[in-house]
């Protein structure tokens, strides 16, 4: 199942309009509490997700590292696969995600079933720091 298409667009009681605004720490917090509220209007969680698509601009690229911490506080320790597209503005707002999860019943490679195995699943390690 495919969750697309969430921003940081929130509305502005101030303005009475909907902006983007705030760091990017700030915006992926918006992006993620918009993505929660849709799983579980689906029946499900971030337990759910195998990949995350985040698409950022190019401005944002060098505090993006700094997201880890609003997706570990939704994913825990365990992130699922994730992709970065860096957009020019006119593609995508500053931050926006879409979330890919397995089908319901299933699991990631059967790991998910077996708790010793949790966390050690190939389609789920960590990469390195990128150049």
């Amino acid at each position: 199942m495919w969750l697309s298409g969430q921003t940081a667009v929130a509305y502005d009681p101030a303005t009475g309009q909907m902006r983007c605004q705030g760091s990017l720490v700030e915006q992926t917090h918006v992006v993620y509490e918009k993505l929660r509220l849709t799983l579980e209007a689906a029946g499900a969680s971030f337990a759910d997700v195998v990949k995350t698509v985040d698409y950022i601009v190019p401005a944002a690229r060098p505090t993006y590292r700094d997201t880890a911490a609003v997706r570990r506080e939704h994913f825990g320790a365990d992130f699922p696969a994730a992709q970065i597209i860096v957009a020019p503005p006119t593609y995508v707002g500053p931050c926006s995600a879409n979330l890919i999860l397995r089908p319901r019943g299933s699991s990631c490679h059967g790991c998910a079933k077996r708790p010793a195995d949790r966390g050690r699943c190939p389609s789920r390690r960590r990469l390195g720091p990128s150049s």
